[in-house]
């Protein structure tokens, strides 16, 4: 037989590497199981004996008032403060413009029909009269004076006619 050479097998001793990823998942695993059993002891409802313990920090009770309860009638009023608008109103105008003079009612009274509320400044109006009337005189002593003298043909019935319509107007104007 020949000699033939056999390939001699390669055994592959475990490297740097592979042993790096176990120390690495040995580690983690250590970890995960120290923060398991912190988590557990942790999160543990306190025994019965640290539950009666008394602590130092805590406040005392607060007083408490007790009564026997009783049926009773309940009032069902309420006071409070508040205004009131009315949904209807009545607005108060002078036919004329003029400043007020004396104020006949107050706030809130019933005041009975026909009675007079305000009264008005009467001086500029009896002023405006005054002078309707000077103008009405003068008017009538005009038309007078031309019916003299449309007599004596002294004018024309044109000048007769318009004092005559002048004192008509100041006639009504004194009216107004």
């Amino acid at each position: 037989m020949e000699n033939q050479e056999q390939p001699t097998p390669v055994v592959s001793s475990p490297g740097k590497a592979g042993s790096r990823r176990k120390t690495f998942f040995c580690v983690a695993f250590a970890v995960l199981v120290i923060l398991g059993a912190g988590a557990f002891f942790l999160l543990q409802p306190p025994t019965s004996a640290e539950a009666t313990a008394p602590s130092t920090a805590a406040p005392p009770p607060m007083p408490v008032e007790v009564t026997e309860v009783t049926v009773a009638s309940a009032d069902s009023e309420i006071s409070v403060v508040g205004s009131l608008q009315s949904n209807e109103s009545v607005v108060i105008a002078a036919e004329i413009a003029g400043r007020i003079d004396k104020i006949e009612f107050s706030e809130g009274k019933v005041i009975a029909s026909g009675k007079a509320l305000v009264f008005l400044d009467a001086s500029v109006l009896q002023a405006q009269l005054d002078q309707a009337e000077a103008n009405r005189a003068l008017s009538q002593a005009n038309h007078n004076r031309a019916e003299a003298l449309l007599k004596d043909k002294a004018i024309a019935q044109r000048e007769r006619d318009e004092a005559y319509a002048k004192w008509q107007l100041d006639e009504a104007s004194m009216r107004l």
